[in-house]
């Protein structure tokens, strides 16, 4: 008899679907699973944080790995799910204020035009993790 293999498909943002086999993740913690983390992948900060969706701040844990961003929802919100960040895809991150005022702020904004914004602690240290291993340009 065949083993069917199972798939895991989740909707990464709202142009993207990533499909995962399911035997490959096993192994693996829920969220390396959820997000494919590969060997070679290192994990360089990992803290909780809230994701702007519309109007709601979704919260969650932002993961910063050498090859991506990626932004886990908690099932307390309204909108969940994973967003996945390419670090090859990133054109700017700034600092902002939160709500105009508290200093707490970050904004990725992607070669493609799309902007994400986090509320973070410590954002000062988290920009400088994402530029020191963002790909260079030519």
């Amino acid at each position: 008899m065949r083993n069917a293999r199972a798939q895991i498909c989740l909707l990464v943002d709202a142009q993207r679907l990533r499909c995962y086999n399911a035997d490959r993740a096993q192994d693996k913690s829920t969220e390396e699973s959820i997000t494919g983390m590969m060997e070679p992948e290192q994990t360089l900060s990992d803290s909780m944080a809230n994701m702007w969706r519309g109007p709601e701040a979704v919260g969650g844990r932002l993961k910063i790995t050498n090859q991506r961003i990626i932004f886990t929802s908690h099932m307390f919100n309204l909108q969940t799910g994973p967003t996945e960040i390419p670090l090859v895809a990133i054109a700017q991150v700034t600092p902002v204020n939160t709500l105009g005022l508290l200093p707490n702020g970050l904004s990725i904004t992607l070669k493609s035009g799309i902007e994400y914004r986090f509320v973070v602690w410590g954002r000062s240290r988290l920009i400088n993790i994402i530029c020191a291993n963002m790909p260079q340009s030519l």
